[in-house]
C-alpha cells in the first residue's frame, strides 16, 4: 500500500543528511564499519569488541547488535578475558534484570519479559485494559506473525524447540534489536529489542513509527535466530546476515518501510555507489536480495539457504544463489545484472510501467558514471570495476541517428557483464543481456533502433567476486549493407519461431504467410519502417502442421523463403 507518508519518510531522510543529523547513518553502519576495518587490518579485534559492548549499552541507535555478539564469539581468542567476560554476562544481566514480568504470545511460541519501572520500563499504556502494556503485547503480536511468516508460509526451520517458548526482553539499548547465542535458551540464542523506541527514525507504518519499528525488529532478528539453527552464524554466509534479515523487514511487514532508510546516507549503497562491492551485504543492500525475491518467488531465499544449511563443507552464498540459479534453469550472470538494471530503473525519473522493484518510485535514482550525448568514433578509455560491482552509463543523443543500437564491449577477463535498458516514449522499456566469453569481446547487436528510443541505460557489471576487472566500451548504430530476408528460427518450430529480416534505408514494407497452396494465412507487418534489423515473431498455434511459405514486399525487391510447422 502507497501513501504520501512513503515521499515523505524520503524527505525526512535527505534532510537528516543535509542538515547535521547524519550521525543517524553513521550510528546505524557503526559496527559493519568497524568489522570492515578489522578486515582491512586497520584496528584489533580487541577494538571492535569494546566499541560493540559501548554501543549496546549507548544511548546512541544503531539497526542490529547481532553483528557484535558474533564477531565477539568468532574472535574471543583475540580479545582480552575482561570483555569476553562483559560479553557473557549479557545473557544473565538480561535474565535476572528483566525477568520479573513476562507475557506469552498468542501462539505460545514467545515469551517477552520487561519491565514496568526504572531505565528498561516499556511505555505503560494499556488500551485494553488487561495490565499487560499494549507495547509488550505489539511485539508478541509482531514475534508471532514474524513466525508465521518465515518458518510456516516461507518454509525456514523453525528455531523453537516444541513445547518451549522462545526468550524475548525489552530493555533500553542502542540498536533496534540484537540476537545473542546463549546454550540455555531454548533455541540456542535470545533476542532483545528496544523498549520504546523512542526518537528512533520514521517508517511508513499507517499504525504509527513506534509499532512499525516493533514489526520491523521482531522480523529481523528472528531471521538471525533461525539462521543460527541453520548454519552456527559460521562461514562465509554469516557475513550476508543483515541483508538476509533486513529482507525479512519488508517480506513480512510490507507495509512499514523501515529499509527506506539504508537506501540513501548509509555506507556505500547499491544506489549512490553501484562501482562499490556489495560482498558482504548488509543492511544497504536489502535492494539487491529483494531483487531475487520479486523477481523469483517467495521461495527463492528458502532454497538458497537449504542450499547452505545441507552443504558439507562452507558453501558460499554468491555459490548457494547460483546453485539454486542453474536449478532453475537461469544464467547467473545475466540475473546478477538485471539484478543492477532493476536498480537503475527506479527513483521518480527513470521507474518505467512495465519493468523494476514493486516500490521502485519511492526508491533513490542511481548514481551514473557518464552520460553521452553524442556516440564516440572510438572505445572509451579504460575503466575498472572492483570486484561484483557495476557501472552505469546513460545515453541520451542531442541529435537522432539512424540505424540500430548495439555495443562492443571489451575486457581481459571474463567477467564483465553487459545489461541494457531502452526507454519507448510509450513509458514501457525491454532489456538486453550478453554474457561475457574467453574471446575477450562482446558485441551486443539490438533490433532496437536509435529512431525509436527516448534513453538508454547500460549496465557493465563485475560478476567476480573476487578481483576487479577492467574494460573499455563503445555505443554504435548499424545498419544492414543489404535489404535480406533470413531463415526463420527454429526451423521446424512448434508452434512459434521468429522471422529475421533487414532494410538499407527507410520504407513501406510488407512481411506476410502463406500456406503451401498459396492462401494467405497472416500478416506480421505493414507499413513503414526505418532502416536496421527486425526480428517478428509468428506464432502457429492455430494452423495445422505443414510446409508454410513467408514473403517480404520492400522498394529493393521481393523475397520469400520457407518454413515448417511441426506439431
Amino acid at each position: 500500500m502507497f501513501t504520501p507518508k512513503h515521499i515523505s519518510l524520503f524527505i525526512a531522510v535527505l534532510l537528516s543528511l543535509t542538515q547535521g543529523a547524519g550521525l543517524f547513518a553513521q550510528n546505524l553502519s557503526s559496527i559493519d564499519q568497524l568489522k570492515q576495518e578489522f578486515n582491512e587490518g586497520k584496528i584489533s579485534a580487541q577494538i571492535v569488541a569494546d566499541e560493540y559492548l559501548e554501543l549496546l549499552n549507548g544511548d546512541s541507535f544503531f539497526k542490529c547488535g547481532t553483528p557484535g555478539s558474533i564477531f565477539i564469539e568468532m574472535h574471543k581468542d583475540q580479545i582480552s578475558e575482561s570483555t569476553h567476560q562483559k560479553a557473557l554476562a549479557i545473557p544473565s544481566y538480561f535474565k535476572s534484570s528483566l525477568a520479573t514480568q513476562t507475557y506469552i504470545s498468542d501462539l505460545g511460541k514467545f515469551e517477552i519479559s520487561y519491565e514496568t519501572t526504572g531505565r528498561n520500563a516499556v511505555p505503560l499504556a494499556d488500551g485494553n485494559g488487561n495490565s499487560v502494556p499494549d507495547y509488550v503485547e505489539w511485539v508478541a503480536i509482531a514475534m508471532d506473525s514474524s513466525y508465521k511468516h518465515e518458518v510456516l508460509t516461507l518454509g525456514f526451520p523453525d528455531p523453537i524447540p516444541p513445547g518451549q517458548a522462545y526468550e524475548v526482553y525489552l530493555a533500553n539499548i542502542g540498536p533496534y534489536g540484537t540476537t545473542t547465542s546463549d546454550a540455555s535458551a531454548p533455541g540456542g540464542t535470545y533476542i532483545v529489542i528496544e523498549n520504546d523506541f523512542s526518537g528512533f527514525p520514521d517508517n511508513t507504518d499507517p499504525e504509527g513509527n513506534q509499532r512499525g519499528a516493533v514489526r520491523a525488529t521482531a522480523a529481523h532478528e528472528f531471521k538471525h535466530a533461525i539462521q543460527y539453527i541453520q548454519k552456527g552464524w559460521t562461514g562465509d554466509a554469516d557475513s550476508w546476515l543483515e541483508m538476509d534479515a533486513t529482507l525479512m523487514e519488508e517480506v513480512v511487514y510490507d507495509e512499514v518501510n523501515d529499509y527506506y532508510n539504508y537506501l540513501l546516507g548509509f555506507g556505500d549503497t547499491i544506489f549512490e555507489e553501484p562501482y562499490t562491492t556489495i560482498i558482504s551485504g548488509s543492511y544497504e543492500d536489502v535492494t539487491w536480495a529483494l531483487y531475487f525475491h520479486e523477481r523469483f518467488g517467495s521461495e527463492f531465499w528458502t532454497n538458497v539457504w537449504k542450499h547452505i544449511e545441507s552443504s558439507i563443507s562452507s558453501l558460499r552464498f554468491l555459490d548457494a544463489i547460483n546453485t539454486e540459479l542453474n536449478k532453475q534453469g537461469e544464467i547467473y550472470e545475466t540475473v546478477v545484472a538485471e539484478s543492477y538494471l532493476w536498480h537503475y530503473a527506479s527513483g521518480g525519473i527513470l521507474s518505467p510501467v512495465n519493468y523494476g522493484f514493486d516500490e521502485r518510485r519511492f526508491y533513490p535514482g542511481t548514481y551514473v558514471k557518464k552520460e553521452f550525448t553524442t556516440l564516440p568514433d572510438t572505445l572509451s578509455e579504460l575503466s575498472t570495476l572492483s570486484k561484483f560491482s557495476a557501472d552505469f552509463i546513460e545515453v541520451n543523443l542531442e541529435t537522432p541517428r539512424s540505424g540500430q543500437i548495439g555495443i562492443e564491449l571489451v575486457y581481459e577477463e571474463p567477467f564483465i557483464q553487459l545489461g541494457l535498458i531502452a526507454y519507448f516514449p510509450n513509458g514501457t522499456v525491454e532489456t538486453r543481456f550478453a554474457a561475457a566469453n574467453e574471446t575477450g569481446t562482446t558485441n551486443l547487436a539490438t533490433t532496437w533502433t536509435w529512431s525509436e528510443i527516448s534513453h538508454l541505460g547500460i549496465v557493465f557489471m563485475n560478476s567476480d567476486p573476487f578481483a576487479s576487472n577492467s574494460y573499455q566500451f563503445k555505443v554504435t548504430a548499424t545498419l544492414p549493407e543489404v535489404s535480406y530476408l533470413a531463415q526463420n528460427y527454429p526451423n521446424p518450430f512448434n508452434p512459434s519461431t521468429t522471422i529475421s529480416f533487414g532494410l538499407t534505408e527507410q520504407q513501406e514494407v510488407t512481411l506476410e504467410v502463406f500456406d503451401y497452396t498459396g492462401r494467405l494465412v497472416r500478416t506480421l507487418l505493414s507499413g513503414v519502417q526505418s532502416a536496421g534489423t527486425y526480428e517478428i515473431p509468428f506464432d502457429a498455434s492455430n494452423l495445422a502442421s505443414g510446409m508454410y511459405l513467408y514473403r517480404l514486399k520492400t522498394r529493393n525487391g521481393v523475397f520469400h523463403n520457407k518454413m515448417l510447422l511441426i506439431k
